[in-house]
């Protein structure tokens, strides 16, 4: 080398996050909850001018809104898209979901709900005069495999377990018809011995919390069901339009004692998937409604169902604070 020849150094490389381009570390912080972000700004001015930047806005928040969305999406696809499932895979999803209440007729409404959604899926002719035999059994099935649930695994102190109902002898004696009945949805009678089993067998298969919080935050309708002697919010509007369901079929099954509450949230489910990039809640699930956990959360959804700007910061802390109920 030469004394005219120039001096090359390799060049230094980051030796912490803190010394990474500004470019990449807005987007690493963009992997975290929003949340998180937003308490990054506590550890040094550093990270608090990367957070406070306008231009770093969409960067920070966008990925996050997409996962939570993934997140709400994922959760109404895994109770609503109930084609091809079978049936006790579709109650394993629904008590997952809501959780097995010790009261048997709120059990037994729930299941009813899923009995119904689950045969509208499955391609059968909703007008045939049998579907409401078939909602009989299945829904007795259901009450059943729970039954069984509860009396292998938990304990069934807690829980009102009636096994069987004014419906078996009817349903024992017509028992080929049932058969035949549900061979139309791919079920046989080997089928619903080994399910049986499963559930006895198998804690997991059928495993839930014993019974889900009430939301205190609800942004779309749910219609609730509670026994006579409990009561609601204040804020709740009691509906006596369908409060049997039409449920006919279903009246010697169990003398139910229980009022439909409506909550009807802030607005409908698609003002809310307008605003938020959701998955519409169809109108026969009325039974499961989206819900925050904070009353900040709520507040910035009621002002932009009002017509407010929701600003992206806002829009990513509401969404990451959005659950299913």
């Amino acid at each position: 080398m030469t004394s005219g020849s120039p001096i090359t150094t390799a060049s230094k490389a980051p030796s912490s996050f803190l010394d990474l381009p500004v470019e990449l570390k807005t987007e690493i912080l963009s992997y975290l909850p929003f949340t998180e972000i937003r308490e990054s700004r506590r550890v040094c001015k550093n990270l608090r001018d990367i957070v406070d930047e306008k231009s770093n806005i969409m960067t920070l928040y966008e990925p996050g809104q997409e996962r939570d969305r993934d997140r709400l999406n994922d959760a109404v696809a895994s109770f609503l898209d109930l084609k091809g499932v079978g049936f006790l895979d579709a109650l394993a999803r629904w008590v997952g979901q809501r959780g097995i209440c010790p009261d048997f007729e709120m059990r037994h409404i729930l299941i009813e709900a899923l009995v119904r959604e689950w045969i509208k899926q499955q391609g059968i002719d909703g007008s045939r005069p049998e579907l409401a035999r078939d909602r009989v059994v299945l829904t007795y099935f259901a009450n059943e495999y729970i039954n069984a649930h509860v009396y292998a695994h938990l304990d069934e102190e807690g829980y009102e377990i009636i096994w069987g109902n004014s419906s078996s002898p009817e349903l024992w004696n017509s028992w080929p018809r049932v058969l035949q009945r549900l061979g139309l949805y791919g079920i046989s009678e080997d089928m619903l011995a080994e399910w049986d089993n499963e559930v006895r067998q198998d804690s997991r298969k059928l495993a839930a919390p014993a019974m889900v919080p009430r939301p205190d935050y609800t942004l779309t309708r749910l219609d609730y069901f509670v026994p006579l002697w409990e009561s609601w919010d204040e804020d709740s509007e009691t509906s006596d339009e369908d409060s049997d369901s039409g449920d006919e079929d279903l009246g010697d099954f169990h003398d139910l004692d229980y009022r439909k509450v409506e909550d009807r949230g802030l607005c409908s489910s698609e003002r809310l998937a307008e605003l938020f990039g959701l998955r519409v809640l169809p109108e026969s699930c009325r039974h499961f409604a989206f819900c925050v956990k904070t009353k900040r959360a709520y507040d910035i959804v009621e002002q932009a169902v009002d017509g407010a700007q929701i600003r992206e910061q806002d829009k990513a802390f509401v969404l990451e604070d959005m659950y299913l109920f």
